[in-house]
């Protein structure tokens, strides 16, 4: 069995994540009460802080490096990756660089995410087709009336567009017309992964070049080159902001690689169709709660 762990990104937040973890080990209380505000917004949704980028990323980090740690004591991990924001959780969990340092560097991330979306109405919408020709084809054609991106390439049969309202409405309606008519709003704060975050990218350097890197223990897949790397992370976190998430092509790579199980670790099990539409052929676990854990090592036969 050679293993790969995947992480998801925002949206994989829920009201008491962790909180079966922090009861039964001492560890991971530990972890959660060095940092009290965000342990408060994983178990109670503390002031509404899952509804807040700036609160929500560090409390899906927090959950998802404490949960994989759990695996980690048990399992022997060849590779990693992450989602947008679970690339770091995959960074951190290969030894890249510290939760200590991951958390305040997200919650810079979070806020300039949010300033560079200020003042602008913008969305995404998830595209359920695998006409991804006729798909690039639209969005191009959308991005003649404002901004307009392919976020995600999530899997073979599900691609995410970012972008402000305008063109998004253009898109759905040149789609709905070409014969796509699964076009669905996703609940998000803005236009993650388009050409409106590329004026912060500047700052967001800046920010990972005060981070304290090492090499990775183990390869992580990189979501704006769907390829592996153990060093040289901050041009492609740099770029991740604003350019397309591959994620079936780093799923792929894992494949590639000679990966035949993947763990996915999070607050909810968000990844499980993409790998199951990708990477059928793989075999696909997922830690969300002790009860998972404890399932997978019994699978496993710990």
């Amino acid at each position: 069995m050679k293993v790969a762990l995947v992480f998801p990104g925002q949206g994989a937040q829920k009201e008491g994540m962790g909180h079966d973890f922090y009861t039964s080990f001492e560890d991971s209380k530990a972890l959660y009460d060095a940092y009290p505000h965000i342990r408060d917004v994983c178990f109670f949704n503390q002031d509404n802080g899952l509804s807040s980028t700036l609160t929500t990323q560090q409390a899906i980090l927090l959950t998802s490096v404490g949960m994989a740690k759990h695996v980690m004591k048990h399992v022997n991990v060849s590779a990693m990756a992450g989602l947008s924001l679970g690339e770091y959780s995959a960074l951190v969990c290969a030894n890249a660089l510290s939760l200590e340092e991951a958390m305040p560097l997200i919650q810079q991330r979070g806020q300039l995410m949010s300033d560079a979306l200020q003042g602008h109405e913008t969305g995404m919408s998830a595209i359920i087709s695998d006409q991804l020709d006729i798909i690039e084809e639209i969005i191009q054609d959308a991005k003649k009336r404002g901004v307009c991106s392919l976020a995600n390439y999530n899997s073979p049969t599900q691609f995410v567009m970012s972008g402000d309202g305008i063109a998004l409405a253009y898109a759905k309606q040149k789609l709905n017309e070409a014969g796509i008519r699964k076009v669905i709003p996703l609940k998000v704060a803005g236009a993650f992964h388009s050409s409106y975050l590329e004026k912060v990218a500047p700052s967001l350097n800046d920010a990972l070049r005060e981070v304290n890197w090492k090499s990775s223990q183990c390869p992580v897949i990189m979501n704006v080159s769907g390829q592996a790397q153990t060093h040289d992370f901050i041009p492609a976190l740099t770029q991740q902001i604003y350019s397309s998430v591959k994620w079936m092509q780093s799923l792929q790579t894992l494949q590639t690689m000679g990966i035949d199980t993947l763990i996915e670790i999070g607050p909810q099990t968000t990844l499980s169709s993409m790998i199951q539409a990708t990477c059928p052929e793989l075999k696909h676990f997922s830690v969300s709660d002790v009860a998972s854990l404890n399932q997978l090592l019994k699978e496993i036969n710990y």
